[in-house]
Parts: structure tokens; C-alpha cells; sequence
């Protein structure tokens, strides 16, 4: 009954160029992008992972038998839309079976 609480991390390069510089942050399950407006059209920008991610995960890990379980820490701030590949099923409302 003993567990490790575990933030698991994302490793990247850096933004914006500089040279072979490595960026390690908290994963998340999306990102809100930012929009860039540009003179002809909208752009996405790069994104600072701490500041846009969203659905914060976390694991726990069982110190005797290696087994992890993954949490999502704030599964009510998560937007569903198409764009973020995320979206609402309820099976109650279907009137299926328990999902398994």
C-alpha cells in the first residue's frame, strides 16, 4: 500500500530558435493555442506549455508491483471541441451497458 506520486514531464527543444536548448514541463491532455494576428492572416503561436496546457496528469505507481494509474488533477477545466480533439460521451445517456 505504498505509492509514488508522479507529475509525468514532457522534454521539447525551445521556442522561438535557440539553438539545441531543451524545455522539460508538466503534461497536460490539450493545449489552448494562442493566435497570432499577422498582417494577411491569424497564426498559431508557439505555445508556453505551463501557461496553456490544460487536464493537469499525474500518476501513482505502486512501489511493490510496478502497477501506475494515471489521474487527470482538473478534468472540469478541459474545453471539448473538435479542433482539440476532445469530446463528451455518456453512456448512461445511451441506455448501453456498463463501459468497460
Amino acid at each position: 500500500m505504498t505509492f509514488l506520486r508522479v507529475i509525468p514531464r514532457e522534454h521539447s527543444t525551445a521556442p522561438h530558435g535557440e539553438y539545441n536548448s531543451q524545455v522539460s514541463a508538466p503534461m497536460y491532455v490539450t493545449y489552448m493555442p494562442a493566435k497570432e494576428k499577422g498582417f494577411f492572416s491569424n497564426s498559431v503561436a508557439p505555445i508556453a506549455i505551463e501557461q496553456a496546457g490544460v487536464g493537469l496528469l499525474e500518476t501513482y505507481i505502486c512501489k511493490k508491483c510496478g502497477a501506475v494509474e494515471w489521474y487527470c488533477v482538473d478534468v472540469e477545466k478541459i474545453p471539448v471541441h473538435p479542433h482539440l480533439m476532445s469530446e463528451e460521451i455518456d453512456y448512461a445517456k445511451r441506455g448501453e451497458g456498463p463501459y468497460r
